[in-house]
């Protein structure tokens, strides 16, 4: 994944990924973890997510997983699913 100019940003990528891959996001997880979790990661800071993830309504055993590391103005994604 590209660099990216903000947090949120980086988020909406990861979340996208995982919607390629035909899956659905929890939202409860999304707002528990991103929107009311952790400030943005200041620079040399990595924050960690875990959401849940569904497909056809059914939850999977599958989770996204997402990194997003500081890097003073630019922020670093990693998002990987498993």
């Amino acid at each position: 994944f590209p660099s990216h100019d903000t947090d949120s940003s980086a988020v909406d990528a990861a979340l996208e990924y995982a919607k390629s891959r035909g899956y659905d996001v929890v939202e409860d997880d999304v707002w528990n973890q991103i929107s009311v979790g952790p400030k943005k990661p200041s620079e040399g800071k990595t924050n960690k997510a875990t959401i849940s993830l569904e497909k056809d309504g059914k939850p999977q055993r599958k989770a996204l997983h997402i990194q997003i590391y500081g890097m003073g103005e630019r922020y670093e994604l990693n998002a990987y699913i498993s």
